[in-house]
């Protein structure tokens, strides 16, 4: 698993606290889960956007879409 689930537990639950204050208290396992896939999938994408020329991944080289565009 690529994610910290310590770490995503925290940030899920700090950002349902604004959102439902107290009101949210566990994460589920599945979530972990999900987001390990959605990371694993962005990185292949990323990696598989990304040209061939040079030793470096690196963000400029990539046309990625606007996150604002995607929803």
């Amino acid at each position: 698993m690529l994610i910290n689930k310590a770490e995503c537990r925290k940030a899920l639950l700090a950002r349902a606290e604004q959102r439902w204050p107290n009101k949210m208290t566990s994460v589920q396992a599945a979530v972990y889960d999900y987001l390990d896939t959605v990371l694993r999938t962005e990185i292949l994408n990323f990696v598989n956007q990304h040209p061939t020329k040079g030793k470096t991944l690196m963000i400029a080289t990539v046309k990625r879409k606007d996150p604002d565009e995607m929803v």
